[in-house]
């Protein structure tokens, strides 16, 4: 997978498809506080809509969410804001602040809820290039699993490791990061999205220490597997070619509570790594708790759950953080309809 250039860091050209937009995520994990914060907005523009979310995992178990969704018109491309939430490019492949002002709904560990306002100011700061894809150069050539994964996922997509510093507080508490600890990821991703037309995906961000990272997604589909991702590890760049993953699952059937992942890349080095799911959060498309879906078929939405969370990963002896992410296309009795390796 190539690294991208830094245009790629603002709009894309708007397609035809109605099922068309440009999306952002932000993604990290304080160890220190045991604290994680995902948040996402996609701008489907030949709709006129925007959807905005946020996920914290608070570190006494309970979970703080948000998700909006609100008319627009326009394609943002300098700040993108919405439900509170507001990402600014300081600069282009390098540095970003995202920030908070939001009421959210708190979850209970026992399932009570309540709400209470959240709020955050944080800096990203790039550790690794911007490794990913344009899509849309190769749209016409695109056949078999390329093509059918382009009318799910989008046409371009990049995946990049980088530093967090700030503050996140929820209600009365606030916790400051620790940049020496705090990695994740950002994503951003341009063309048509249908997320709920593939039966299963599997997703990496894995941060092992301030060097070594791994992104991509094992996407499973009527064509066949699409494998893709990378490794950034001491300034050198490898594309995977192959995922191997054994999950150990908790007694749902569903949740991976412990994943062996053999990465192969192109050139025939593999990669050991297992994953901890330290707090597995749910989300039902249908809900409307994640902002996938594009063309809305509640039917097929209903019968797909994505499950994700802070994931703990070890890698040569080395723990790092991120997140493993399964979605899964369920049947009428509630089981995964692609098998869980």
């Amino acid at each position: 997978m190539p690294i991208m250039e830094q245009k790629d860091d603002f709009a894309h050209e708007i397609e035809d498809d109605p099922a068309w937009g440009e999306s952002w995520y932000f993604v990290f994990y304080d160890p220190h506080a045991n604290l994680s914060l995902l948040t996402g907005s996609r701008i489907r523009i030949n709709q006129a809509v925007s959807e905005h979310s946020m996920t914290i995992t608070l570190p006494d178990g309970r979970l703080a969410q948000m998700r909006v969704e609100r008319p627009q018109d326009r394609m943002s491309d300098t700040d993108i804001e919405g439900g509170g939430l507001l990402y600014q490019r300081l600069e282009p492949m390098r540095r970003w602040r995202v920030q908070v002002d939001s009421e959210v709904e708190i979850t209970e560990a026992d399932g009570r809820a309540g709400t209470a306002r959240a709020a955050a100011d944080l800096i990203f700061d790039a550790v690794a290039p911007a490794i990913g894809t344009d899509g849309q150069k190769n749209s016409r050539k695109q056949e078999g699993v390329t093509a059918a994964t382009a009318s799910a996922t989008g046409r371009g997509h990049f995946d990049q490791a980088g530093q967090w510093s700030g503050w996140v507080s929820v209600g009365d508490s606030r916790w400051e990061l620790n940049p020496e600890v705090t990695f994740g990821m950002r994503d951003k991703s341009w063309g048509p999205r249908r997320w709920h037309a593939t039966p299963a995906w599997r997703i990496i961000f894995a941060n092992i220490d301030k060097v070594t990272h791994f992104g991509g997604i094992c996407m499973m589909t009527d064509n066949g597997t699409m494998h893709r991702g990378w490794v950034w590890e001491d300034g050198k760049r490898a594309s995977i070619a192959n995922w191997h993953i054994r999950t150990e699952l908790a007694e749902d059937g569903l949740t991976h509570k412990v994943s062996h992942l053999t990465l192969t890349d192109k050139e025939n080095e593999t990669y050991e790594i297992k994953a901890e799911l330290l707090r597995p959060i749910h989300f039902h498309m249908h809900s409307g708790e994640r902002p996938f879906s594009e063309e809305v078929d509640l039917e097929a939405q209903k019968k797909s759950v994505v499950i994700s969370g802070p994931t703990r990963f070890t890698y040569k002896g080395r723990v790092g953080y991120g997140q493993l992410e399964y979605q899964h296309l369920l049947d009428e009795t509630g089981k995964a309809v692609y098998p869980i390796s």
